[in-house]
């Protein structure tokens, strides 16, 4: 047979083996994507490749002539005569098989996710809507602070195999992080318009910034590590309309429905309290969480359950220092979404969303959960231009228990802070030094009216106020709080016990504060306005008012500035 008869031969066999492959590689691809289909990027294996080649080098020689011998002469000379090309050399063929992105099947809220469960109207509406799209549309991370050293990208198109070094080399899951030999200056980048699910806490390293990078929305640090309306995760239990799913992250402090548009109940002492949808119960010690649903299995019935585990997002370890977190969403955490574990130093959290933030116990059986938290200490802490919604306790806190704590240099500013039981919270024993806090031009809204305050679910806090503090004994001096709104507050607005010299070290004015008398009957217990503040020497005065008259009286205690103006609706 002639060389031009034996290449056509060749070609055909080429193609109908490249086929085959073909037809194999979907079929491998379908089952790769049935395989991670529901599964978190956490729990992605991350020696997959996001791109595998199959490349066809040769074949046997004995099969290729066994095929020849076999063809008829004919039907190979028409097939030459139609062909343009002349075949010869070795041939390639390459498959590319792409894995879907980690976050391809997530549901997504449109809309504004601190107020699908509760739409109160207040009196600065249009000015919190404004600092909220100012937030929400920052610049990247790298166009805000300098990094001096390697940047490494996350996305959910990515490869845990990769170096992390650019964009088209990123790594896939946070996970990924533990790879890398990260050094002081460096930052570790999430790619916007992305949904990163964690299955422990963020543990912070010396020195790096971690933000965002790309077009769209912020990228989302989910810590629950699965979207749970997933029907094959749960299954019916032995009492009826309730269902029970494996969780083995904790304790789950909170369950939140279509990223808010409904907020779980918890129940104490077993499924046998579970009488109403939402309302669940979560077995410690079986690592199992019951929920009640009369409609069916949740899976079908919602689009998107977060279990809320008991690990913070970002936890820095203790001593660790020089810690920036920018343009990140961080949401679905019953403990924390940034905790500093003890005397961290100049940490940073600037334009960030954070939302649907504490409600473990911890074993202590009081509830709690902050946002931003710095433990026993800390100094040159910023919190500034945050969004911060939905909290149980407290929005932003510096705070502990250590002897001789130091806290200097704190601000504190520009955050818009709605639904939280507390706005900002500072305490801590006896000897404690708190110097230069500046607590300017942020907007309160709907203090004490979120979801941490229903008395219905397994205990409130308790201890609420756009400011909670204890300084009493301490050394209290160069406070600053300018410039702030405050909206419709449910309960107290100033909950601070303080040693009487301390008012002299606030430097107060221009503060704005708005009572809606609707709100505050909400609550027929601890309804004051103010509480602790001292008056003519009496300790832990509280104070109430009910007009215009008795509410400039109480805010004059505070906020001795002619500058600041109050209001009060009826």
């Amino acid at each position: 047979m002639t060389n031009y008869k034996r290449y056509s031969v060749n070609a055909m066999v080429l193609l109908l083996v490249a086929f085959m492959l073909l037809a194999s590689c979907r079929n491998e691809k379908k089952q790769v994507e049935s395989n991670t289909s529901g599964r978190n990027s956490s729990q992605t294996d991350s020696n997959a490749s996001s791109n595998n080649e199959q490349d066809i080098d040769s074949f046997d020689e004995d099969t290729v002539k066994e095929s020849n011998s076999k063809s008829n002469e004919d039907t190979v000379k028409e097939s030459n005569s139609k062909s343009n090309y002349s075949l010869d050399g070795d041939y390639t063929v390459k498959v590319s098989l792409s894995r879907p992105a980690d976050d391809a099947k997530e549901y997504r809220v449109s809309g504004n996710p601190a107020i699908l469960n509760t739409n109160y109207k207040g009196y600065a509406d249009a000015q919190a809507e404004a600092l909220r799209k100012e937030i929400l549309n920052t610049k990247n991370t790298t166009d805000i602070y300098k990094i001096k050293g390697q940047c490494y990208y996350i996305s959910p198109n990515g490869d845990n195999n990769n170096d992390g070094k650019t964009p088209k080399t990123a790594l896939r899951t946070t996970d990924g992080i533990d790879g890398v030999d990260l050094e002081r200056g460096d930052a570790v980048l999430f790619e916007r318009n992305s949904i990163f699910r964690i299955t422990r806490a963020i543990s912070p390293q010396e020195g790096i910034t971690y933000g965002s990078y790309g077009k769209g929305d912020k990228p989302k640090i989910y810590a629950c590590a699965e979207n749970y309306a997933n029907r094959n995760l749960w299954q019916p239990s032995n009492k009826k309309n309730v269902w029970k799913t494996e969780f083995s992250y904790g304790e789950v402090g909170d369950v939140v429905f279509n990223h808010g548009e409904l907020i779980g109940y918890w129940k104490r002492n077993g499924i046998d309290q579970l009488q109403n949808n939402t309302q669940y119960y979560h077995n410690k010690v079986d690592g199992i969480t019951y929920l009640y649903c009369d409609k069916g299995n949740p899976g079908d019935v919602y689009k998107d359950i977060e279990l809320c585990p008991d690990y913070n997002i970002f936890d820095i370890p203790r001593f660790v220092d020089n810690v920036t977190i920018d343009n990140l969403c961080l949401k679905y955490s019953s403990h924390g979404a940034v905790s500093g574990a003890y005397k961290n130093k100049n940490i940073v959290v600037t334009n960030c969303e954070i939302g649907y933030i504490g409600g473990y116990s911890g074993g202590s059986g009081v509830r709690q959960g902050n946002a931003v938290q710095i433990w026993a200490g800390t100094e040159n802490m910023i919190a500034d231009h945050n969004w911060i919604y939905q909290t149980f306790d407290t929005a932003i806190s510096p705070q502990g228990s250590g002897d001789g704590a130091v806290y200097t240099n704190i601000s504190l500013c520009n955050n818009l802070l709605e639904y939280n039981s507390v706005d900002f919270e500072w305490f801590d024993r006896a000897g404690t030094l708190f110097d230069a806090i500046k607590c300017d031009g942020n907007i309160m809204r709907f203090t004490s009216l979120g979801w941490g305050n229903r008395v219905d679910d397994a205990g409130i806090r308790g201890i609420e106020g756009c400011i909670r503090a204890n300084t009493c004994e301490q050394t209290f001096k160069n406070f600053s709080f300018k410039n702030n709104t405050i909206d419709c507050p449910g309960r107290q607005i100033i909950n601070w016990t303080l040693d009487i010299p301390q008012l002299d070290e606030m430097d107060t004015g221009y503060n704005k504060v708005f009572i809606n008398a609707t709100y505050r009957k909400i609550f027929s217990s601890n309804p004051s306005i103010l509480r602790g503040l001292y008056k003519t020497g009496t300790a832990n005065i509280e104070i109430d008012a009910t007009n215009q008259s008795e509410l400039e009286t109480i805010w004059k205690c505070f906020d001795k500035s002619s500058s600041s103006t109050v209001k009060w609706f009826d």
